[in-house]
């Protein structure tokens, strides 16, 4: 009865036992259980199977608690833990007191950190060695490493290349969070551009870009003149240094054709003999601008004519051309004609010819008519007249003029003119009075169209007197008067204005001339005659 009393006992300490182990794993709430030695040993519970650290910042840290537990019934056996460790360079922990003895129901906390180095995921392990176990308790350690955004540019600079003036050209630059995934988003807080030719459709800011995500901005190159323009479009990330891609382009302006002279004036010409002037056609716009091409060039007047060159005629910028147009009068009198250019793609260009034939024993004068413009009383102004002979010699035996203001030199009579030469004369105008003043001279020749006249017109005009009004602070010092300097060349002076210092700080200089440009400066002169250095220099451009 003994043994049987025992053996009973014996089976229930062991159904105990093993309830007691169920328990402690059901109870655990996902957590593992580590085995004694035998089974006279206390369990080791953990509260949970694993550790994940989720997304944690590059250079940061995260920390999460696992909690050891003795499973064992009040009043049972301890539990000595000899050692634990860490695996997995991202993974820390402090260990408490090793040996570490935990009563049987009772608990420890143990803190695991996760400090990413890098960016991705990361693994460990944690190892829990129990004295007297032959196996430790592990517990997977996981997380991931989140760099931060960052933002990447591409293109990194804008080149348009060239678009022509009115037109324009669009190119996409995309903004991205280059960051792995789970990194940080970024968010771009303003975009920001210079350069009047560019110009940017943009995103509602601020723009939240997560890791891998991208943007696209529209930017237009919309050159409104020719040549190279520069500009910058700006990004600024928030709490950080604004990223800047420079952007160009090069306007293309239109071609433009330029005519010189804008008419051709033959003067006299012999009946029977012709007279060439040269027109330059040239394509105006500056380097880079477009090419113009001239499909069709035309003439009206029978008595003019030109040698055309090869159509159609293109001219780079830059480029001239050079046509020679002559006038060769059949009959006496004023021929007249045009000379009209055509551009592909754009407006003709139309050049008034005029000449006048002369026939023989006829004498001209050109041109018929001097104008002299404004000219200032007192002042006077001289043009030169042609008189030419026709197919024939012609004898001028004198000249009369009128007119206030006119006079007439530069020609002695009897002056011979040989056939289709010609001889200048001197017109002088100097007006006397304001207001329009006209005149004109006759020539007495042998000449079948003797008198042979040109008339004059001119205006007289009151000149206008300018002043420049100098003011000027006082001197800190205790000084007597100024000095004022005048020149027409900066800085270089000689003598003042003013014979004697002024005390005044102003003053009129009412010796200027018209169109005139000078520069001024002022010097303060003591008590012992000491003069200062000069003041800063000023201008003054007179009208």
């Amino acid at each position: 009865m003994q043994v049987k009393t025992e053996s009973r006992r014996h089976s229930l300490l062991l159904i105990l036992i093993v309830a007691a182990a169920v328990f402690a794993s059901s109870c655990g709430g996902g957590g593992a259980t580590a085995p004694g030695a035998n089974t006279n040993s206390a369990d080791l519970l953990l509260n949970t199977n694993s550790l994940d650290f989720g997304n944690v910042n590059v250079g940061s840290s995260k920390a999460l608690s696992i909690t050891l537990s003795n499973s064992s019934a009040p009043g049972g056996p301890s539990i000595t833990i000899s050692q634990i460790a860490v695996t997995g360079s991202a993974f820390s922990t402090v260990p408490p007191n090793l040996p570490l003895a935990i009563a049987a129901g009772q608990s420890s906390t143990l803190a695991i950190t996760f400090a990413p180095k890098a960016s991705g995921n990361a693994t460990g392990n944690l190892s829990i060695t129990i004295e007297g176990s032959s196996q430790p308790a592990t517990v997977p350690l996981t997380g991931t490493g989140a760099g931060t955004g960052q933002l990447a540019i591409s293109p990194s600079s804008l080149s348009f290349g060239s678009v022509s003036v009115g037109s324009s050209k669009s190119l996409s630059l995309s903004l991205t969070n280059s960051a792995p995934t789970g990194s940080q988003s970024i968010s771009i807080s303003q975009i920001a551009l210079t350069g009047v030719a560019f110009s940017a459709v943009l995103p509602n800011l601020p723009l939240v870009l997560t890791a891998g995500q991208s943007s696209s901005v529209s930017v237009t190159f919309a050159p409104k003149a020719g040549g190279a323009a520069s500009g910058n479009i700006s990004v600024t990330v928030s709490g950080s240094q604004p990223v800047s891609v420079a952007m160009s382009g090069t306007g293309v302006a239109a071609g433009q054709l330029a005519v010189n002279p804008t008419s051709l004036s033959f003067g006299n010409v012999s009946v029977g003999s012709s007279k060439s002037l040269s027109l330059v056609l040239s394509n105006s716009a500056p380097t880079g601008s477009q090419n113009i091409s001239i499909p069709q060039i035309t003439l009206t007047g029978a008595a003019f004519s030109t040698v055309l060159p090869n159509l159609p005629l293109v001219l780079t910028p830059g480029q001239s051309f050079t046509l020679s147009v002559s006038f060769a009068p059949t009959g006496a009198g004023g021929a007249t004609g045009n000379l009209s250019i055509s551009v592909t793609g754009g407006q003709a260009v139309t050049v008034g010819m005029s000449g006048t034939g002369l026939a023989a024993g006829q004498l001209s004068v050109s041109p018929s008519t001097l104008t002299f413009g404004n000219v200032n009383v007192g002042n006077s102004l001289n043009m030169t007249g042609t008189l030419t002979a026709g197919g024939s010699s012609v004898t001028v035996s004198s000249a009369s003029w009128n007119g206030s203001g006119y006079s007439v030199s530069g020609i002695s009579f009897p002056v011979t003119i040989a056939s289709g030469q010609s001889t200048t004369f001197t017109v002088t105008f100097a007006p006397q009075a304001a207001g329009l003043a006209t005149g004109g001279v006759s020539f007495v020749s042998n000449a079948s169209n003797s008198p042979t006249a040109q008339s004059f017109t001119g205006t007289g005009v009151q000149p206008t007197q300018h002043s420049v009004s100098l003011t000027w602070n006082a001197s800190p010092s205790q000084v007597v008067g100024y000095y004022v300097y005048r020149s027409t060349q900066s800085g270089s002076y000689t003598s003042p204005l003013n014979n004697t210092p002024q005390a005044a700080l102003a003053y009129s200089d009412t010796s200027v001339q018209s169109g005139q440009k000078y520069y001024y400066v002022v010097t303060a002169v003591d008590s012992n005659s000491q003069e200062s250095t000069y003041s800063n220099e000023t201008t003054a451009v007179i009208p």
